[in-house]
């Protein structure tokens, strides 16, 4: 009995294991080398049975010879193709984050596919965290509403992608207001500060955007003199836009870097677009514009005798001692008894004029309330260098002032 050709052909899919080829041998003592077969696999030869076995990892259409050897086997050898398709795989996440809730996640979390033509539902996401693929990439995006660690698994969809799934983890960790700082949604940092029941940023808002992604419009030309002599953009439309004082570069010793934008009143309304009604929020999630009673109330806590009747300019001629930052690096001057005890560490960012002229910085600490007084008006609260007091006054939505926020 003489050995013989033998001829089989495979199908598989690049990193799954073989089902083991065999080749049944007849006559033969052994095999030689074997050529062709796909990186990964092996041939093995024991018992009259040429086996084939391992887990490839290349694609492609391989014809292997598996040469026998014997007295009688010279020119005989074991033939077959073995066809391996792109395997679908999942990468390790970008990250695995430890962050604060209602902290927007930034960087994305990012996950490769291969192989993969879409993914299923996700399950194990923190409330407010969802997934979508594009471009065999999974992107993991959203603001964790809720705390704990939250082991993700995201199934893969396509004919090949039974049972893969992306795997990682988000540990969300709670909001210590005083002891947590927030970010907006250009990922500026922000010191907090508790202040009786309110949490409150400590610094300036810097964002150039709502929390939507949405731009605010930019200004930093003054514009050209338009109707009335007065410069356009800057007041010529009731839409949110922002400055930096006196055009200042963004240079970290700037006075952006310091005292932060300076927005109109539609800006920090949420108005992008002149005349529209679907309004936006200019504070990261879960913060807000404070309110003209959410500012009463911050005074009655700096001051048990703050006038917060709607006739008093004047609500305190104390409370800006206690929300002052001190020192002169920032203001022009210390006034008396300045020890910025409440941690809210006012800072003098100036103001622009309705005509878009700017004044006072280093001077004056000028923030907007969320309040109008009418259609033309709306109401701010404002802190002086040389005085410890705190004014509430309206002017003109057009104005640029500064912007804190406070958590929902």
């Amino acid at each position: 009995m003489c050995c013989r050709d033998s001829i089989l052909n495979a199908y598989l899919n690049k990193k799954n294991p073989l089902t083991n080829i065999t080749h049944t041998t007849i006559k033969a003592t052994g095999i030689g080398n074997a050529t062709g077969l796909p990186q990964g696999l092996t041939a093995t030869w024991s018992g009259n049975m040429i086996t084939i076995k391992g887990t490839p990892s290349e694609t492609g259409v391989f014809n292997y010879v598996i040469q026998l050897s014997g007295t009688l086997c010279n020119a005989i050898s074991a033939k077959g193709t073995i066809t391996v398709e792109a395997a679908c795989e999942v990468g390790t996440p970008s990250l695995n984050p430890s962050i604060t809730e209602n902290t927007s996640l930034k960087p994305l979390i990012t996950i490769e596919t291969t192989g993969a033509l879409g993914i299923g539902s996700a399950t194990g996401l923190p409330d407010g965290v969802t997934a979508a693929w594009s471009g065999n990439i999974i992107t993991i995006s959203g603001t964790p509403l809720n705390t704990g660690v939250f082991s993700y698994t995201i199934p893969v969809t396509g004919s090949i992608c039974n049972n893969v799934n992306a795997t990682g983890t988000i540990t969300v960790t709670p909001f210590v207001c005083g002891a947590t700082s927030i970010t907006d949604i250009d990922n500026n940092p922000y010191k907090t500060v508790l202040i009786g029941t309110q949490c409150w940023t400590a610094e300036n808002l810097r964002t150039r955007k709502y929390n939507d992604g949405t731009n605010i419009f930019f200004d930093n030309t003054g514009g050209v003199a338009g109707n009335g002599g007065f410069p356009k953009p800057w007041s010529s439309s009731s839409r949110g836009a922002h400055t930096i004082y006196a055009h200042d570069s963004t240079a970290s010793t700037g006075n952006l870097a310091i005292y932060g934008y300076l927005y109109n009143w539609f800006a920090e309304k949420g108005i992008a677009s002149k005349g529209s009604t679907d309004y936006k929020n200019i504070c990261p999630k879960c913060w807000h514009i404070p309110s003209d009673s959410d500012w009463s109330k911050l005074l009655k806590l700096m001051d048990s005798k703050a006038d917060t009747s709607a006739s008093a300019p004047k609500r305190s001629a104390t409370a800006g001692r206690k929300m002052k930052s001190t020192g002169t690096d920032y203001w022009s001057l210390q006034s008396l008894g300045t020890d910025n005890s409440s941690g809210f560490s006012a800072l003098p960012g100036g103001y622009r004029e309705s005509g878009a002229s700017f004044d006072k910085i280093r001077d004056v600490a000028l923030f907007w309330s969320s309040n109008e007084k009418d259609s033309n008006f709306a109401w701010y609260y404002v802190l002086y260098n040389d005085n410890g007091d705190v004014y509430r006054y309206a002017n003109n939505k057009l104005m640029g002032g500064s912007v804190r926020c406070l958590r929902d």
